[in-house]
């Protein structure tokens, strides 16, 4: 999971607007283990640093069998956090780290190996302009809605979107005229 959350939103002095990041749900034997939890933070601290991300903030909250693992990530690099998280987690836990858990991203055997992996992908997946454009949100108090294709800023009427690769200039917004509706939203795995 990536993106603002309850679980970012709600800890270490981090605003909703700026509660994006990665969260990753454990269960099994380690789930519950002190010391892997320890080992997932300095990971997750030390990889954040190396890549230049402000604060991290890693949060652990855990219950009987099931904990949850979330730090804080740039916006522009939410799914390499989701990467991040997972190949810390699998460290953490003595299992053999890959850059995810898919098939497809590589075995890294150290950290030196695994900076050089993420620190990749992080300029592939660095969006300066989205950066200036939620920076800019902010300012305005206008949400923000990202997805794999489009941003949106504002909402209902008072919205617009653009997509991905056209992204306007923050001078170029119309931010007059882009407004926000009162929303509920419901969330659940039932339904």
């Amino acid at each position: 999971m990536t993106g603002p959350n309850i679980w970012l939103g709600q800890y270490d002095g981090h605003a909703a607007a700026t509660c994006c990041g990665a969260v990753l749900e454990t269960a099994g034997a380690l789930a519950n283990d002190a010391a892997a939890h320890a080992r997932w933070r300095e990971l997750v601290l030390r990889m954040g640093a190396a890549l230049g991300w402000p604060a991290p903030a890693p949060v652990i909250r855990g219950r009987t069998g099931v904990t949850i693992l979330a730090f804080h990530a740039p916006l522009d690099q939410l799914m390499l956090a989701t990467d991040i998280n997972e190949w810390a987690w699998e460290l953490a836990c003595g299992v053999q780290a890959h850059a995810g858990l898919h098939t497809q991203h590589p075995h890294l055997p150290d950290f030196a190996a695994a900076l050089a992996w993420f620190a990749g992908q992080a300029a592939q997946q660095a969006n300066p302009p989205l950066l200036a454009l939620a920076a800019a949100a902010r300012e305005h108090q206008l949400p923000l809605l990202l997805d794999d294709t489009a941003l949106s800023l504002g909402t209902g009427r008072g919205g617009r979107s653009w997509v991905l690769p056209d992204l306007p200039l923050v001078d170029s917004v119309p931010w007059s005229a882009l407004a926000a509706v009162p929303a509920v939203m419901v969330s659940g795995t039932n339904g």
